[in-house]
């Protein structure tokens, strides 16, 4: 089975949406994730980018399905939004990967303790990005790219 060296992963419910580029080829990607192949790495960042931004969350939140704590499944409501295709040519495009690489960063440098639940690891990442203008930065790209 040959698996595809590069990967988006998002998990399919919760409050936030949580993306990741994946690029180990042995990955197995678990059924609450839902997954894409993309063919480089700049379309890879550019759609994290995307997933991860407040500014999608909250267009997809009056589609999303509720819980008791509100909208829980993202599903594939994200691919609902009309949103354009990655275009390196694109100055706007290229910040988006640009930031979304930068996040990608940040994410991997957050102290982690053995065990943490997965919860508990988004919220640490989330004000990690927070704190650098990170989060701020991608939230405004993804506005400004689907204005």
């Amino acid at each position: 089975m040959t698996r595809a060296p590069i990967r988006v992963v998002y998990a399919k419910s919760g409050k936030h949406l949580a993306a990741a580029v994946i690029e180990q080829r042995e990955a197995f990607i678990d059924h609450k994730l839902y997954w894409t192949a993309v063919e480089t790495h700049a379309e890879a960042y550019y759609l994290a980018g995307l997933l991860n931004s407040e500014a999608i969350r909250i267009k997809i939140a009056a589609l999303q399905s509720r819980g008791r704590w509100g909208a829980r499944d993202f599903d594939k409501l994200v691919f609902e939004l009309p949103s354009p295709r990655c275009e390196p040519s694109d100055p706007l495009h290229r910040d988006l990967v640009g930031a979304a690489r930068e996040a990608a960063r940040t994410a991997e440098t957050v102290e982690l303790p053995e065990g943490v639940y997965f919860v508990q690891a988004r919220q640490r990442i989330r004000a990690a990005l927070i704190e650098t203008g990170l989060a701020q930065q991608i939230d405004d790209l993804v506005a400004r790219l689907l204005a």
